[in-house]
């Protein structure tokens, strides 16, 4: 499979030059040249990214193992920082870790139970009372025919 001989080659050829006719062979021809140039094209893209992928794995490490030990204990050094961040926050939740400040929780301006002094941010005094539909003014035409 895959391999053709010469009478087959010749017969194919045949078989184009009676369906297709001589005018539309050559640029029949020409398709098929560029078909194959361009799946060619695409294997060998594909075969070298597929070997530089493989010699990427096969390279030895950039980074000496002093480097590497450097970079190791500077992640641990965060890890320890961002540790001790949290057991802090555990203990004392209103704390902030950049200044030691507690901020005051008791207003928050997000929470819409939460009094705010009697004004908001847009101006308005008083809490919005609870809307109700008002009933229609005259019941609505019926759309059945009579």
């Amino acid at each position: 499979m895959g391999n053709l001989g010469g009478g087959e080659i010749l017969v194919i050829l045949l078989v184009a030059l009676i369906v297709l006719g001589p005018e539309k062979l050559p640029g029949a021809a020409r398709q098929v040249g560029n078909v194959f140039r361009q799946f060619r094209a695409m294997s060998l893209d594909f075969r070298a990214e597929f070997e530089d992928a493989l010699n990427a794995a096969d390279e030895p490490v950039a980074q000496s193992p002093e480097e590497l030990a450097a970079e190791s204990a500077a992640r641990a050094r965060g890890a320890e920082l961002i540790a001790a961040e949290n057991a802090a926050k555990a203990d004392n939740p209103a704390a902030s870790p950049e200044n030691g400040q507690q901020i005051d929780q008791t207003d928050d301006p997000k929470d819409p139970t939460a009094d705010h002094g009697g004004t908001s941010s847009i101006g308005v005094s008083e809490p919005f009372a609870a809307v109700t539909p008002a009933p229609p003014a005259s019941k609505p035409a019926s759309l059945a025919y009579r």
